[in-house]
Formats: structure tokens, C-alpha cells, sequence
């Protein structure tokens, strides 16, 4: 499943462009990424260009690796009023 992307060429899916960005701030290269994760730098490429999404378990790997925690979190649903205030 493709996703958008940006100018750059990279995916614009928030978790995936927040693990590129720490991937990025801590000067891992992809191929030494996939080597602490246990998969191949072709998996890290292709979800960070946008092209394909990583299996739930390497995503998980993929953050734990870099420092971070996938969570999830209620939305925030803003309801417009009739006077046009949130």
C-alpha cells in the first residue's frame, strides 16, 4: 500500500516520517537499522519513501530501536458550535 510523500520523496505518514526523523537525528544509516531490528534495509527504504508499510512487529522493533514507543491516543474531536467557536 502506497502512501503520499513529500518533495524530499518522503512518505508523509506521521509514525514513519517520525521514525525517519529520529533514524536521521541519531546517524543510523538504514542498513545498521535493519541490522539492530532483525529485518533488511530494503523494508526501511521502501516504508520511508512511502511505498510500502512495515508489518505491525517490525514497526514496533523499528521504534524500540531508535528510543521511542508506539502508543495510541484518543483524538481530540472538535465540534464546531452554531457561532462558529470550537
Amino acid at each position: 500500500m502506497a502512501v503520499p510523500v513529500d518533495a524530499l520523496g518522503v512518505t508523509t505518514d506521521p509514525i514513519i516520517r517520525e521514525l525517519w526523523m529520529a533514524r536521521l537525528q541519531q546517524g543510523i544509516s538504514q542498513k545498521r537499522l535493519a541490522l539492530m531490528i532483525g529485518s533488511h534495509a530494503s523494508i526501511i527504504s521502501t516504508a520511508e519513501r512511502g511505498l510500502h508499510l512495515p508489518r505491525l512487529d517490525i514497526l514496533y522493533r523499528w521504534a524500540e530501536a531508535l528510543g521511542l514507543d508506539v502508543v495510541l491516543v484518543d483524538r481530540v474531536v472538535v465540534t464546531p458550535t452554531l457561532d462558529g467557536a470550537e
